[in-house]
């Protein structure tokens, strides 16, 4: 949205009580046939077309595809991609953590909404995982103060 047409202090109540939206809270990627990432586009298309009766299918998110950086250590990021129509495909993310479900794909497209319902239940992520995961990043950030503090004593 054009910020120029925000009006702070005027505006803010009405943009805080507004129901947020997938585009408003650019949460979803889209691929088109015109505009795409190639090797998402390809993956998503070639997993459409060998199950054509399927509109909808979970798998790992790739390298940077929603994440702002590579972490090897952070817990898997899962995303549905809904075929929207043939070539058109929306891609959300919706699970942080490791798979509770057989296969990554699910089998049908009745799983992937059950499963997709059964995230939304836990909040998107894998509590525990995601946890350990943001203490590890703790204790390396306090390591990483403690030892620029001690190399910039004075002696």
């Amino acid at each position: 949205m054009n910020p120029s047409l925000i009006k702070r202090g005027l505006d803010d109540e009405m943009y805080a009580n507004a129901c947020p939206t997938i585009g408003s809270l650019l949460a979803a990627h889209y691929s088109t046939p015109e505009k795409h990432r190639e090797d998402l586009y390809s993956a998503d298309g070639f997993f459409f077309s060998m199950y054509p009766d399927r509109r909808i299918y979970l798998r790992p998110a790739f390298s940077l595809e929603f994440d702002v950086d590579e972490d090897p250590k952070r817990p898997t990021l899962w995303v549905q991609v809904m075929q929207l129509s043939p070539g058109f495909h929306q891609i959300i993310p919706v699970w942080r953590g490791k798979a509770f479900w057989n296969g990554p794909d699910a089998d049908s497209d009745i799983s992937v909404g059950i499963l997709c319902y059964a995230f939304a239940q836990r909040h998107g992520m894998h509590l525990s995982e995601w946890y350990a995961y943001i203490s590890d990043q703790r204790i390396n950030k306090t390591s990483k103060t403690t030892r620029k503090a001690k190399a910039t004593v004075i002696h």
